[in-house]
């Protein structure tokens, strides 16, 4: 069954179960609907224009909301270019990237390796990235702490003031250069101001007027 809202096709996929009401659930394209053996189809077509509303904007969301970590559906975001990804067997582990094409070389086959590579790979086109842009800050704030990139699972930096470090997450590599870039500023601006105050983000902004801007394509 197909159905036709705001000009966007949707496939409808009904599943009949020993259920009291009709539900229904959005997977891009895909409307499924969860309903009981005496549901009409007239019943079944009415409830889905009664949502037609949710529908679209919840296909809006899944459309627009980008996993650019996930390197696992063919293609990979390197500052928020999309690459088409291929994976080769070999007998050494490689990353070349090359026009549009991101071909990853692994001697296992196992997707927790290939992270490990990928990344492996790309903390040192990161490192390049990051050390132009902290060329700026260190004459900014006058410090010139040690930077380091590892893969942060909850943040996507960390400032050590005791030790004169930051830590920033590996993950940035998804993401553009002016994200990156907030990052690293953040992270300087804790040397100053150790918490998330009025004053943390006051002294941001007159470093960077278009931070919270900047910042939402973080999250």
């Amino acid at each position: 069954m197909k159905k036709v809202i705001n000009g966007i096709i949707f496939d409808v996929i009904i599943n009949r179960k020993k259920i009291k009401n009709i539900y229904l659930r959005l997977d891009k394209n895909t409307i499924y609907v969860n309903c009981n053996n005496l549901a009409t189809m007239d019943r079944i077509e009415k409830v889905i224009n009664e949502h037609e509303k949710w529908i679209i904007e919840h296909y809006q969301k899944m459309i627009t909301n980008i996993n650019y970590r996930d390197i696992t559906n063919g293609y990979i975001y390197i500052l928020k270019h999309k690459y088409k990804s291929h994976i080769y067997l070999a007998k050494k582990d490689d990353v070349i990237i090359h026009d549009d094409i991101i071909d990853i070389y692994i001697k296992k086959n196992d997707i927790k390796y290939i992270e490990k590579v990928f990344y492996q790979h790309m903390d040192n086109y990161l490192y390049a990235i990051v050390d132009k842009l902290n060329k700026h800050w260190k004459e900014v704030f006058n410090k010139d702490p040690k930077i380091y990139i590892k893969k942060l699972k909850s943040k996507w930096g960390a400032c050590y003031p005791k030790e004169n470090k930051i830590v920033l997450s590996s993950y940035l590599i998804h993401y553009s250069k002016d994200a990156i870039n907030s990052v690293l500023l953040h992270e300087y601006v804790h040397f100053k101001v150790f918490n998330h105050s009025k004053q943390f983000y006051d002294t941001i902004n007159i470093y960077m007027s278009d931070y919270k801007k900047i910042a939402k394509e973080l999250k």
